[in-house]
C-alpha cells in the first residue's frame, strides 16, 4: 500500500509540474518563442537544425499588435486611439547551449545573421502617414546570457501607463557576460504628425559588458552618426549630420530607474548610485547654416532617489480622468521630480562652433568648457563657461574669460510643498510670500576677462571682474552682501549723459575706468547691520571710501519689510567713516570751475572756502567749524584725502539725531562725535 501511494504521488508531481523541467535546443527555443505567441504575437520559423550543442533556425519572423486609446479631452464621446505594430525578422539565429528552465532562458552563445530587421509602426488615429522606426543589425553577439519570460501586461484601460510596470521588471533578471553589435542602424521617418520628418542613425562597435541585477558595468560604442532631414518653410529640404567619435559609460543601474517608476522596487532612502560615468568623444555637427564641435563632453556621479510621487499612477490619472488636472498636481510632481536627481559633474571642453544664417549674420567661435558641478535638491555648486570668443566679422568681436554660477543653497522643500499644495484655494499668491518660500539661501555669480570690441561704435568696453556673493538667514532679504565691480572700461562718449561726457572730455578723460566694491552684512546676534567696505573708485578722478556700523534692524522688519515705518523707532548709530581720497578729479574740477567762471583757480579755491564758511554757519557750532575749515585749507592746499568719522562711544538713535537737526543743529556734530580731517 505504501509503494502504491508513493508512486501515486510520484507520477502526480512528474505530471502537475512539468514547468520546472529544463528544456534544452530547438525545444528551449521553442519555449521562448512560445512566450511571444502567449502575449499575442505571430511567429514563425522556416527550419531548424541542430548540431550538438548548437542550434540553428532560419527564417524567423515575429509580429506584434497593439493599441492604446486615451480618453477625449473635447468631451466629443471619441477617444483618442493608437495602433502600434511591432515586427522582427532575421535570415538565421544560431544559438549554443540554450536552456528554458521555470521563467528564465539562458544560452552560452547567440548570433543573429546580419541584416535582421526590427521594425516599430505607430499609427495615430486621422493621421494619413505612419511613424515608422526601422533598425537593423550587423554582428550581433551575445555571450553568456540569461533573460526571462516576458509577462503578459493586464488590458486595463484606467492603467494605460503603470500596466508596463511588469514588463519594465524584467530588465532585473536578464544577465550577460557580453552583448556586441557590428553596426546597428535606425531610420525613422515621422509621417504627417511631424511634417515628414527623417532621421537615418549608426552605430558602429556597440559593445555591453558585464550586465547583472540590473547594473551594467561597461557600455562603448565606436562612431555614432545621424542625418536628420527637415522640410523648411519654402518647401526644401534642411539637412544636419551629427557624428560622434566614439562614446562610453560605466555603472549604470537601471534598478536606480526603475525605482522612480515602480512603488515595489523602491528600496533604500536617499539618493542611490544611477551612472558612474558617461563620455561621448569627438562631437561634430554640420547644417548649411552652422556647425560646431566638441571635443570631449560627459557626465559623471548621477544619482537617483525615489520620489514622493507615484509618477506613473499619476500618469494614469491624467490620461483618464478626461479632466484638467490641478495645478497643485502638476506643480508638486514636478518638483518632486526634480528632487529626484543628482549630479556630480557634466562638462564639455574643446567647443567651436560657427554660423552664417544670412550674409549679414555670420560668425565663428570657441568654448575653452563648460562645467555644472554638484547639483541638486541642496543646491548647485558650480555652473561656468570659460575661454568664450566670438568673432562676428564687420560686427566686431566678444570675449569673455568666465562666467560662473553656482555656491546656490536651494530653499527647504517642505515649505515648498505646503504652498504649492495650497495653489488650487488661491486667488493671487502674495509675491513677498513666494520669494520668502524659493528664495536660495545664498547665490554667487562671477563675470572675468570680458571684452567687447567693434561692437559699440564709440569704442572698446572691457571689464577685468565682476563678482557678487548673496547669503539669507532672513529670506527673500540678502542679509549677507558682497558685491565687486573692478576694471570697467568704456568709452566716455558712450555714455547717456551729455553733460558728464563734456565734463570728462574738458578733463582729457576719453576712457572711463570704473571699480565698485561693497562687503556688507547683518548680524543676528546684535541685529546690527555692518558695512565692512564700500569703495567707489574712478581712474585719474579719485575714491571714494566707507563703512559704518547701524544696529536696531531687527529680524522683525527684515521678515516684513513693508513694515520699514518700524525702522524709525529702532534703528541707531554706531560709526561711520568716509574717506575721500584724491586721484587727479579735485585738480580737474578746480580748473573747469575756475575756467567756467573766468578766474584764477587759486580765487576759485577762495570762494569755494567762504561758501564752506557759510554753510557752516548755520549749525553754530565754533569748534567744529573749526576743524572743518581747517581740514579743507589743507586738503585744497595739497589733495590728498579727506576723512570723516563718526564715533559717538555709544548707540544714538537716528529719531535723536533727526530731532537735533531741526530743533538744535550745534549739537549734532558733538552727539556723533564728528571728526574730519585732510591728508591723515
Amino acid at each position: 500500500m505504501n509503494n502504491k501511494v508513493a508512486w501515486s504521488i510520484g507520477i502526480l508531481i512528474a505530471t502537475a509540474t512539468p514547468s520546472f523541467a529544463q528544456q534544452s535546443g530547438q525545444a528551449a527555443f521553442d519555449a521562448w518563442l512560445q512566450n511571444y505567441r502567449d502575449l499575442g504575437a505571430t511567429v514563425t520559423y522556416d527550419t531548424a537544425h541542430t548540431s550538438g550543442d548548437t542550434l540553428t533556425v532560419n527564417g524567423l519572423d515575429i509580429t506584434f499588435q497593439t493599441a492604446l486609446s486615451f480618453p477625449d479631452s473635447d468631451d466629443d464621446g471619441d477617444d483618442a486611439s493608437l495602433q502600434i505594430d511591432f515586427s522582427w525578422k532575421s535570415s538565421e539565429v544560431v544559438s549554443t547551449n540554450m536552456t528554458a528552465e521555470g521563467n528564465l532562458f539562458s544560452v552560452d552563445k547567440m548570433t543573429i545573421a546580419d541584416g535582421s530587421l526590427f521594425t516599430v509602426r505607430l499609427d495615430p488615429e486621422d493621421e494619413d502617414d505612419d511613424i515608422v522606426l526601422e533598425s537593423r543589425m550587423d554582428g550581433f553577439e551575445l555571450i553568456e546570457g540569461t533573460w526571462p519570460a516576458l509577462p503578459k501586461l493586464a488590458d486595463d484601460p484606467q492603467r494605460p501607463f503603470s500596466r508596463w510596470l511588469p514588463l519594465l521588471r524584467t530588465i532585473k533578471e536578464t544577465s550577460f557576460a557580453e552583448e556586441r553589435v557590428g553596426r546597428l542602424t535606425f531610420d525613422f521617418s515621422g509621417g504627417d504628425s511631424m511634417d515628414g520628418a527623417k532621421v537615418s542613425s549608426v552605430v558602429e562597435d556597440l559593445v555591453v559588458r558585464g550586465m547583472r541585477d540590473g547594473r551594467m558595468a561597461e557600455y562603448s560604442t565606436g562612431q555614432v552618426s545621424q542625418e536628420t532631414t527637415v522640410p523648411s518653410e519654402d518647401g526644401e529640404t534642411y539637412t544636419e549630420t551629427t557624428t560622434i567619435a566614439s562614446t562610453s559609460m560605466t555603472g549604470l543601474d537601471y534598478t536606480a530607474l526603475l525605482a522612480l517608476f515602480d512603488p515595489q522596487s523602491r528600496g533604500a532612502d536617499g539618493y542611490q548610485p544611477f551612472i558612474d560615468s558617461m563620455s561621448n568623444n569627438g562631437y561634430r555637427v554640420e547644417s548649411p547654416y552652422y556647425d560646431a564641435a566638441v571635443d570631449l563632453s560627459g557626465y559623471e556621479n548621477v544619482k537617483l532617489r525615489v520620489p514622493e510621487t507615484d509618477i506613473l499612477a499619476l500618469l494614469d490619472r491624467l490620461a483618464t480622468s478626461g479632466e484638467e488636472p490641478e495645478a497643485s498636481t502638476i506643480v508638486l510632481a514636478v518638483i518632486d521630480l526634480y528632487r529626484s536627481f543628482s549630479l556630480g559633474r557634466a562638462f564639455a571642453d574643446g567647443i567651436t562652433f560657427g554660423f552664417d544664417v544670412d550674409p549679414g549674420i555670420t560668425g565663428s567661435g570657441g568654448i575653452g568648457e563648460v562645467v555644472i558641478a554638484n547639483l541638486s535638491s541642496d543646491g548647485l555648486e558650480e555652473f561656468s563657461i570659460s575661454s568664450v570668443d566670438l568673432d562676428l566679422g564687420t560686427e566686431g568681436a566678444f570675449s569673455l574669460g568666465r562666467f560662473f554660477f553656482g555656491d546656490i543653497e536651494f530653499a527647504p522643500y517642505g515649505p515648498m510643498k505646503e504652498f504649492a499644495s495650497e495653489l488650487d484655494n488661491m486667488d493671487e499668491p502674495d509675491p513677498l510670500v513666494v520669494s520668502r518660500i524659493f528664495m536660495p539661501r545664498s547665490i554667487a555669480a562671477e563675470i572675468a576677462g570680458f571684452a567687447l570690441s567693434g561692437v559699440v561704435p564709440e569704442g572698446d568696453v572691457s571689464l577685468d571682474r565682476f563678482h557678487v556673493d548673496l547669503k539669507t538667514v532672513v529670506p527673500p532679504i540678502p542679509t549677507s552682501v558682497e558685491l565687486s565691480t573692478e576694471g570697467l572700461e568704456l568709452p566716455v562718449a558712450a555714455l547717456d549723459d551729455q553733460e558728464a561726457i563734456d565734463v570728462l572730455e574738458a578733463a582729457g578723460i576719453d576712457v572711463l575706468r570704473l571699480t565698485e566694491k561693497i562687503r556688507m552684512r547683518w548680524d543676528e546676534d546684535t541685529e546690527d547691520l555692518i558695512i565692512e567696505n564700500l569703495v567707489v573708485e574712478l581712474g585719474q578722478v579719485g575714491k571714494v571710501r566707507a563703512s559704518a556700523r547701524l544696529g536696531g534692524l531687527t529680524r522683525t522688519v527684515l521678515e516684513n519689510p513693508e513694515q520699514y515705518q518700524a525702522l524709525i523707532a529702532t534703528l541707531n548709530i554706531k560709526s561711520f567713516e568716509l574717506e575721500l581720497v584724491n586721484e587727479g578729479g579735485v585738480e580737474t574740477a578746480l580748473a573747469l570751475m575756475a575756467e567756467e567762471s573766468d578766474v584764477s583757480e587759486e580765487l576759485m579755491t577762495e570762494l569755494l572756502l567762504e561758501q564752506l564758511r557759510q554753510g557752516l554757519a548755520i549749525i553754530d557750532n565754533e569748534d567744529f567749524s573749526n576743524m572743518v575749515m581747517e581740514a579743507a585749507e589743507a586738503f585744497f592746499d595739497d589733495p590728498r584725502n579727506l576723512s570723516l568719522s563718526i564715533a559717538p562711544g555709544r548707540s544714538i538713535p537716528v529719531s535723536q539725531v533727526a530731532a537735533s537737526v531741526m530743533t538744535a543743529p550745534q549739537m549734532v556734530p558733538d552727539l556723533l562725535g564728528v571728526s574730519v580731517e585732510a591728508n591723515r
